[in-house]
């Protein structure tokens, strides 16, 4: 059985944390490497499972216990800037690392730029789905998404598309149903 003080475990927090705010990089936007010892940028730089996209849930729990540092202000804002910037382009709607990871990110550090990656799934929405990154070639409709699964608030909320389902809310009002993101 592990016994400490609060002290203690905030200190051993804080030093994990500081060791993660080392790894942060600052090439061609914020990313962090995938593991430890890597120095190429990932694919998968943006995602909230294994990019930067993950530190605004980090910040956010943060924000719970004390004020942010200059630091870790700053980190958050280039990330708000890096994935609002990609929202008009991103056709990867998935929720680890496409469109519904932004809302969440930007969800997560209560900032505007989430109704705009809502608006960009809803543009995307074909008869069939979503484009999807995770089979065939990026962008592809080969195994379109055909559930969303929305995120962007606790307790998730999902679409429905494509031949069979339209007994469910389409995309556009089922996205337009979460509270304010």
């Amino acid at each position: 059985m592990i016994s400490g003080s609060a002290q203690g475990y905030r200190g051993v927090a804080e030093a994990a944390w500081r060791w993660v705010l080392d790894q942060v990089r600052w090439d061609d936007g914020p990313w962090i490497p995938e593991s430890a010892g890597i120095s190429e940028i990932s694919e998968y730089r943006d995602t909230m499972y294994s990019g930067v996209g993950g530190l605004a849930y980090v910040l956010a729990e943060i924000r719970f216990a004390r004020d942010w540092t200059a630091e870790e202000r700053g980190v958050a804002e280039a990330i708000v800037e890096w994935l609002t910037g990609r929202i008009e382009d991103e056709i990867d709607c998935s929720l680890f690392g496409g469109l519904v990871s932004s809302i969440g990110v930007l969800t997560a550090l209560e900032v505007p730029g989430a109704q705009a990656a809502v608006d960009r799934l809803i543009a995307l929405r074909t008869r069939d789905g979503w484009p999807q990154t995770a089979i065939g070639p990026p962008g592809s409709c080969q195994a379109p998404w055909s559930t969303m699964p929305l995120s962007a608030r606790p307790g998730s909320c999902s679409a429905r598309c494509g031949p069979g389902a339209r007994a469910w809310p389409t995309p556009a009002t089922s996205v337009r149903r979460l509270p304010a993101c």
